[in-house]
C-alpha cells in the first residue's frame, strides 16, 4: 500500500529519498525535473507515478526515473539510516549594551572559534549560521546566514556575519549574542587535470554576501524564468557553484555561429516613437535615438489573457540611423496618457 499512501503527497516529499550521501548534482537534477513537472501540472506523487517510466527517464533523466520508482512504491534500495548531526550553539551575555559593529564582531569571532572547533571534532563543517541578538529593549533580532559551501574558515564566517548585520542593523544596543551553526559534511573539490584550480568556494560565498548586502535581498543569484507566459518575466534563485556537469555544447568549426544576439534590457526602457503613414519613423529613448532605417514587424503576442493583467504586445525590430538595431514593443492595453512604447533589447 506504499503507492496509495504516497499518492496525495506533493513532489517535494520525494527529496527525502535522495539521502544524505547523494551529491549536489543529483539533488539539482531532481530539482530541475520537479520544476518541469510542476509546469506540466504534475504536483502529486500519484500523478507522477501514473506517467510511463520510460518516458520519464528519456525526457527528465535518471534522477527523475529513480524518483518515479519511489513514488510508485517500488524503491529497491535498502533502508539506510541518515545521520542527523546535532546543532552547535555558543552564546554569551554582555555586561553592557554594545552598539558598535566592531565590538560585536569581536564577540562573534570568539563564539565562531568555539563552534568551529566543536564541528571539527565531529569531522563536520558549517553550512549555515543563525545569529540571535538580544537587544536592550527586551526584543530579539535574528539573522539567518547561508553559506555557499560548507567551511571551517572562521574569517569567512565572520565576514558573512558582518555583511548580514550591516545590511540590516539592529535598532537597539545588543546585550546577548548566540551563534548556532548548521553542521554538514565537508565537500571535496574535484580538480581538473588541465586547468588551474579556481577560487575556493568560501571566498565566492563571501563575495556573494557582500553583493547581497549592497544590492539588497533577492537581487543576487542566478536568473530563471518563473512559471508563466510573459516574455520578460524574471526570477532570481540562490546561486549554486558549478557541479562539474558539462556545459552547453558549442558550435564546432564547421557550424555557422549565429550572426546576431539579442541583449535584453531589464527593465525595458520607456521610449518615444513617432509614426508616419502607420510605420515607425523616429525613436527616442534614454541612451539612444535616431530615424528608422529598416523596420520589421509587428509580431503580436497575447499572453495570460485569462488573468487580471493580460499581456498584449506588438514587437518590432528597428534599425536606427545611429547604427544600432533594437527590439521595441508596444503595450496594446495601455490607457491614454501612459507610456505604451518600450525598448526591449538591442542586437549585438
Amino acid at each position: 500500500e506504499d503507492a496509495a499512501w504516497l499518492a496525495p503527497l506533493p513532489l517535494a516529499a520525494l527529496e527525502r529519498a535522495l539521502g544524505a550521501a547523494d551529491d549536489a548534482g543529483g539533488r539539482r537534477a531532481w530539482s530541475d525535473a520537479a520544476e518541469r513537472l510542476a509546469r506540466l501540472g504534475v504536483a502529486r506523487c500519484g500523478d507522477f507515478a501514473a506517467m510511463p517510466v520510460d518516458e520519464v527517464a528519456s525526457r527528465l533523466g535518471p534522477a527523475a526515473a529513480r524518483m518515479w520508482y519511489v513514488a510508485a512504491g517500488r524503491d529497491p534500495s535498502p533502508l539506510r539510516p541518515s545521520f542527523v548531526p546535532p546543532e552547535c550553539t555558543e552564546g554569551t551575555r554582555l555586561e553592557y549594551g554594545v552598539s558598535s559593529i566592531e565590538a560585536l564582531l569581536f564577540v562573534v569571532r570568539g563564539l565562531l572559534d568555539r563552534v568551529v572547533s566543536r564541528l571539527a571534532l565531529l569531522g563536520l563543517s558549517c553550512s549555515g549560521l543563525t545569529v540571535a541578538l538580544g537587544l536592550e529593549d527586551g526584543s530579539r533580532a535574528d539573522r539567518s546566514i547561508g553559506v555557499l559551501s560548507p567551511t571551517r574558515d572562521v574569517k569567512t564566517l565572520t565576514m558573512l556575519v558582518r555583511s548580514a548585520i550591516e545590511g540590516a542593523p539592529p535598532h537597539a544596543a545588543i546585550e546577548s549574542v548566540h551563534v548556532t551553526a548548521l553542521p554538514d559534511r565537508p565537500r571535496a573539490d574535484q580538480l581538473d587535470l588541465f586547468r588551474p584550480a579556481g577560487p575556493p568556494p568560501e571566498k565566492l560565498a563571501t563575495t556573494l554576501a557582500r553583493l547581497a548586502a549592497l544590492c539588497g535581498s533577492g537581487k543576487v543569484g542566478r536568473p530563471v524564468p518563473p512559471p508563466g507566459h510573459r516574455p520578460d518575466a524574471l526570477a532570481v534563485l540562490p546561486f549554486a557553484p558549478h557541479d562539474g556537469r558539462p556545459s552547453a555544447a558549442r558550435p564546432s568549426d564547421g557550424e555557422a555561429a549565429p550572426a546576431l544576439a539579442l541583449r535584453a534590457i531589464r527593465p525595458p526602457r520607456p521610449a518615444q516613437v513617432f509614426l508616419e503613414a502607420g510605420g515607425i519613423a523616429y525613436v527616442r529613448a534614454p541612451g539612444l535615438g535616431g530615424r528608422a532605417v529598416v523596420t520589421s514587424g509587428p509580431w503580436r503576442i497575447d499572453a495570460e489573457w485569462w488573468s487580471d493583467t493580460p499581456c498584449r504586445r506588438d514587437y518590432y525590430d528597428v534599425q536606427l540611423s545611429d547604427g544600432g538595431v533594437y527590439r521595441l514593443f508596444r503595450e496594446l492595453g495601455a490607457t491614454r496618457g501612459e507610456t505604451s512604447w518600450y525598448v526591449d533589447g538591442c542586437y549585438d
